[in-house]
């Protein structure tokens, strides 16, 4: 079996219901579940290769009872993927079927949904004005990520505080792009449940937030997204869902002071802001703001005004967002196997922003690891990359990790604890640092294998570390079995010294398959 059909093979083989403490293919570690709303459950993965958590969302295998089914649904999901990077949008890397399932793998984002915040009043906190500060930075957020996914073509069609996800710090991020389409692509109909429907996606939206358009089933567009954003502004300022539709908005709107939850500091809803919620939810979609661009304009003056400060969260780059989101689609097709794909992308990316450190790292590391590259080169690379940007922090970062990927932990620790003094304290660069001081306390022998009758050239290492294979001036290749330290075959022939051995990564030879690295993001 070649190794696409060994992959495929182990693919099959995962369970269909996942536990905490599972290790899926070797990659995946669970460390959490949660319940998904309508579409089944979500999982919380730490990525070995990426170091990283991510979120694995996992439909109910009920939806799918014919292949087309589920085609329709990775196609549909095709959409959020190619969103690509933008701050205010949750990243979703790819569709990858396991199990027979297909799985939703997207970032993941510590700090629950803006419904949680406004459940707990978590958003509330810090009296009336705070609070006010604070949705009114969330909303321009969410109209920044939505003017950009309607720029590209996608209208979410089930925009509300659930599908919000927030970051400690109160950076919002809108998440599930393409998932209410993908639901009724896998013939999902709609819930009998009258008190669970009103909040819960179903039927390709959820009722307490429709357009009369989507009530209707009438044709959708980004007008559609912009009532939606309105109804989940008002929930804001009432502190909880109190109608059964959206249709209801500009009913609601006016009478908002009698819906209002009692006994919580909600903040009051300025009048210049209800005036924008009013141009929202007009009937007809043409009278509405033309898009969420003009709507984030509008609440920034608002801001002004309300504050007396000026808004100050700024918008990325367009040639910063196009190489990030390439570098990220790149490492997917890594995680999927794919590496001469990768290579493209990685250089795409790069004739966006030939500075972008990661993508200079990532695909240094891919060119190493098939010995087209050099450490040293590859060090280089990210020296002058980082003196152009500036990212002298990242560069030492990321420099470390090559260091820790060459063997060189005291150096890497060195460079570490540099970048993380000056500022560099994101949680990779700390997980780093204490992975390295890990490796110094114990680069130690911890056993010793004895068989070859001259030096040894060259050692090449399994992934899970019960393998390894050496190669010597002896004229001889062994494969040891590391645990117990014992040599389960030598390999003889050879006419000369061995001067290199590789572990293949076409899974041709049983278990061994070169290691995963640390790829980043």
């Amino acid at each position: 079996m070649n190794s696409s059909g060994h992959r495929e093979s182990a693919e099959s083989q995962v369970p269909a219901e996942w536990n905490v403490g599972d290790v899926i293919l070797g990659l995946y570690e669970v460390k959490g579940i949660h319940e998904g709303g309508g579409m089944g459950l979500v999982y919380r993965v730490f990525h070995r290769g990426w170091n990283m958590d991510l979120a694995v969302k996992s439909p109910r295998p009920e939806f799918f009872h014919t292949e087309r089914q589920k085609e329709n649904f990775v196609r549909e999901c095709e959409t959020w993927i190619n969103l690509g990077l933008h701050p205010h949008i949750v990243s979703c890397h790819y569709v990858r079927t396991l199990g027979g399932i297909p799985r939703v793998f997207a970032e993941y984002v510590e700090g629950g949904s803006l419904k949680d915040w406004i459940d707990s009043r978590k958003l509330y906190e810090g009296g009336p004005q705070e609070a006010l500060k604070r949705v009114l930075d969330i909303a321009i957020q969410l109209a920044r990520g939505l003017h950009y996914a309607h720029e590209k073509g996608v209208i979410h069609q089930d925009v509300k505080p659930a599908n919000v996800l927030m970051l400690p710090d109160g950076t919002a991020k809108i998440t599930d792009f393409g998932l209410a389409k993908a639901r009724v692509a896998t013939g999902q109909t709609p819930s009998t449940d009258r008190q669970r429907s009103i909040l819960v996606s179903t039927g390709g939206m959820t009722p307490a937030y429709c357009s009369p358009e989507q009530a209707n089933k009438q044709p959708l567009s980004r007008k559609t997204d912009i009532w939606s954003w309105a109804v989940s502004v008002m929930e804001v300022f009432a502190g909880e869902v109190s109608w059964q539709s959206g249709v209801a908005a500009p009913e609601l709107l006016k009478h908002l002071a009698e819906v209002r939850t009692e006994g919580v500091a909600l903040p009051e809803m300025p009048e210049s802001l209800r005036e924008l919620l009013q141009a929202c939810f007009q009937s007809d979609p043409a009278r509405r703001p033309k898009d969420a661009s003009e709507i984030s304009q509008r609440l920034a003056e608002v801001y002004h005004t309300q504050l007396t400060q000026a808004y100050a969260r700024p918008e990325p780059a367009a040639a910063e967002l196009r190489a990030g989101a390439l570098n990220n689609r790149a490492l997917s097709l890594l995680d999927l196997e794919k590496p001469e794909e990768a290579l493209g992308v990685f250089e795409q990316a790069l004739a966006v922003e030939p500075g972008h450190p990661e993508c200079i790292y990532n695909r240094g590391l891919l060119l190493w690891r098939r010995c087209c590259l050099t450490d040293q080169a590859l060090l280089a690379a990210l020296r002058g990359a980082t003196a152009q940007t500036g990212e002298s922090m990242r560069g030492s970062y990321l420099a470390a990790l090559i260091h820790l990927e060459r063997g060189d932990s005291r150096e890497a620790v060195k460079m570490l604890e540099a970048a993380c003094t000056e500022g560099e304290q994101s949680t990779e660069a700390r997980a780093a640092l204490e992975r390295a001081r890990r490796l110094v306390r114990t680069s130690h022998a911890v056993r010793t294998l004895e068989g070859h009758a001259d030096g040894v050239s060259s050692v090449a290492l399994s992934s899970d570390g019960c393998w390894a294979v050496s190669g010597s001036y002896d004229k001889t290749v062994r494969l040891w079995e590391v645990p117990g330290g014992r040599c389960v075959r030598t390999f003889e022939g050879h006419t000369s010294f061995i001067t290199s051995v590789a572990i293949s990564t076409d899974g041709r030879c049983g278990p061994l398959t070169l290691p995963r690295g640390l790829w980043v993001r």
